[in-house]
């Protein structure tokens, strides 16, 4: 750690940075659903988040069910003892994918960094600074999000199991990426799309795509293994370095923090 900085004052600096994807129906009866999360890469007001929280999105907005369908980005009203978990939705387009590294670059409208004051109660968003190096295995991170449908945001942390980690399985909405980190560190549906970042300085290494689940060794009578499809959290974070984050901003010529 950073001589007096700890893990709070970390994500304290992070948390104005990160944003929930939300879906929300806005005729009667009024409706949300938490997508996943993203997180704020420049004052322009460009979110990354994962491009599979993206294509849910999109398949929600063409649901014949929804009358009125949205999907935005909620930034976070400040939390108080009588109200907390409370967003204001800001719609997006999606300016580019990299559908290899499960990336998506959104860009927000209207710009909350120009539109918003200090007399409003929702927290003022920030950009997060980006790190495309490789980092060490054994380096402290911590991940925030919204996992789970919570609509608070949300940190785990951990360290970096492995910083060359190859390959991740496919999964239904997910491609199979070749190049990732692995996280010891606990994630959950809805974390996705977020922020992975140093303990000591909130400094962004990677994205969180994907949490490893492990099936249950379930027997019959006889004691003998049976197929099931019961799975738990294996405790391992699937990560895409930041430097796809990097190399996707700068083809879209976004400017962007480094560090």
């Amino acid at each position: 750690m950073t001589p007096g900085t700890d893990l709070t004052d970390t994500i304290e600096r992070v948390r104005s940075a990160v944003v929930q994807i939300v879906w929300t129906e806005l005729a009667p009866p009024t409706a949300s659903w938490p997508l996943g999360t993203g997180f704020f890469v420049s004052d322009s007001a460009h979110v990354i988040t994962a491009n599979h929280v993206a294509v849910r999105g999109e398949e929600l907005l063409r649901a014949r069910h929804a009358k009125d369908p949205r999907v935005g980005v909620g930034l976070a009203y400040e939390n108080a003892a009588d109200a907390r978990g409370r967003f204001h939705v800001r719609p997006f387009e999606i300016v580019a994918r990299d559908k290899a590294h499960d990336l998506a670059l959104l860009k927000v409208n209207p710009n909350p960094f120009a539109s918003l004051t200090n007399l409003e109660p929702i927290r003022l968003p920030a950009v997060a600074s980006l790190s495309p190096k490789r980092p060490r295995d054994g380096v402290a991170i911590a991940l925030s999000g919204y996992p789970l449908r919570k609509p608070v945001l949300v940190t785990t942390a951990g360290i970096i199991a492995s910083s060359w980690a190859v390959e991740v399985q496919p999964g239904e909405d997910r491609p199979e990426i070749h190049d990732v980190y692995l996280a010891d560190a606990v994630s959950n549906g809805g974390n996705s799309g977020g922020p992975v970042y140093r303990q000591n300085d909130g400094v962004v290494v990677g994205v969180l795509v994907a949490s490893e689940m492990e099936a249950a060794q379930l027997t019959d009578d006889e004691g003998n293994y049976v197929d099931a499809d019961v799975f738990s959290n294996a405790g391992i974070s699937v990560v895409t370095p930041s430097s796809y984050v990097v190399a996707l901003l700068e083809a879209n010529a976004v400017e962007h923090r480094l560090a």
